[in-house]
Order: structure tokens, then C-alpha cells, then sequence
């Protein structure tokens, strides 16, 4: 790498640009990265494109950078986009509970609200409490490659024995879109393209 830096090498020479022996991420290994707290290379590969994509606190708009993370009085949090609680309800093991592809950097105050409630019931809370219409926060979400459509999903009404098979199928379908969007985003990254948040959403939904 120095010597392309430096000297002007090829890239071709550098091993880590060899698209065969280093492949960019596929779906189904995103589908299995492992919690970003614990600092695995695909768990914070996945934060670090997100950042990149702009990723925005989905109550406060504020833009999630290295410096945030590490805050030393509000630093921002891992969240469960779909709450380890309702998971743990449907019965899913921990460790799917914990992939990254359910995480989204937010600040403190954020995760304090939205603790433990329903996916679509603390999206729309945020809305109602900060007068943020569902376009905004939908696009604010987006910033972190969180397909708003696969995460707004409800179950009030639904019988218990139906209960927990909705939450895991949606939360398997959930984990499956952010993975080919996910996946896009490390190609077209890893290609020198620009990030668009909007359009790896549309094509890889």
C-alpha cells in the first residue's frame, strides 16, 4: 500500500485488492456478523459504511462520527432495532439476536426512549414527539441502511401463538433486505463509488 501511495504503484499489486483471494462481503456472510460492540472486522465494517452514508441519530438528525462513538459523557449506543426483549419473546437464540445487521449507532438520550418497545411503535413515537413526519425519519433511518419498510411492523392485536412466528419472520426478513443493501454498499465503497443512501435502499430492497 505505501508503495502505491508513495510511488505510484499498481493497486493489482497489493494483496488485499485481489478481489478472489479478498472478496467483498456476500449477504449471507453479512447475515452473520457478529454484534459491532464486540469489535469483529465485519461488525464494524458494517458502522463504518453507515457512517460513511451519513448515518444520522434517527431522533435528534445529529451525524454519528468516531468521535460521537466515543464521547466521553453521551457516547452514542448500540441499539436493537428489533428489541433483544421481543426477540428473546419469540424465542430466537442469542446469537441472532445479536448481529450486527440489527444494530444502529444512537445517542443515549435516543436509546433511553425507545428501550424495549416494538419496532413501529417507537418509530412513530419519535415522530409524534419531535414532530417528524414519517418521510424524515424514513430518510434519517436510510442514512443507516435500515430499510424502513421491513423494520415498520407491528403486532398489537396478534395472538400469542401467532405472535412469535410474525416476529421472526419479519425479523429474518428484516436482517435479509439490510444484508443485500449492506452488501452493495461494501461493493460500490470498496469500488471508489459514491455512497447514496436513497438509491442502494431501492436497489438493494
Amino acid at each position: 500500500m505505501r508503495d502505491v501511495l508513495v510511488k505510484g504503484a499498481s493497486e493489482s499489486d497489493v494483496p488485499i485488492f485481489d478481489e478472489t483471494a479478498y472478496p467483498t462481503p456476500t449477504p449471507e456472510l453479512l447475515l452473520h456478523a457478529d454484534w459491532p460492540k464486540r469489535k469483529t472486522i465485519l461488525g464494524r465494517g458494517i458502522l463504518a459504511l453507515q457512517m460513511k452514508c451519513g448515518a444520522e441519530d434517527p431522533a435528534d438528525g445529529r451525524r454519528a462520527t468516531v468521535a460521537t462513538i466515543a464521547h466521553a459523557d453521551r457516547p452514542r449506543e448500540y441499539h436493537h432495532l428489533f428489541p433483544a426483549s421481543l426477540l428473546e419473546e419469540a424465542e430466537l437464540p442469542s446469537d441472532e439476536i445479536f448481529r450486527s445487521l440489527n444494530c444502529a449507532l444512537i445517542t443515549w438520550r435516543t436509546n433511553r426512549t425507545l428501550s424495549n418497545k416494538d419496532p413501529v411503535q417507537y418509530l412513530r413515537e419519535r415522530a409524534d414527539n419531535m414532530a417528524l413526519g414519517n418521510d424524515e425519519l424514513k430518510r434519517r433511518l436510510g442514512t443507516h441502511l435500515i430499510p424502513y419498510d421491513k423494520l415498520a411492523v407491528g403486532y398489537a392485536g396478534i395472538a400469542d401463538e401467532l405472535r412469535a412466528y410474525r416476529v421472526s419472520e419479519d425479523y429474518r426478513e428484516f436482517l435479509a433486505t439490510r444484508a443485500r443493501i449492506v452488501s452493495l454498499a461494501a461493493q460500490k465503497a470498496c469500488a471508489g463509488e459514491p455512497l447514496i443512501a436513497d438509491g442502494l435502499i431501492h436497489d438493494g430492497a
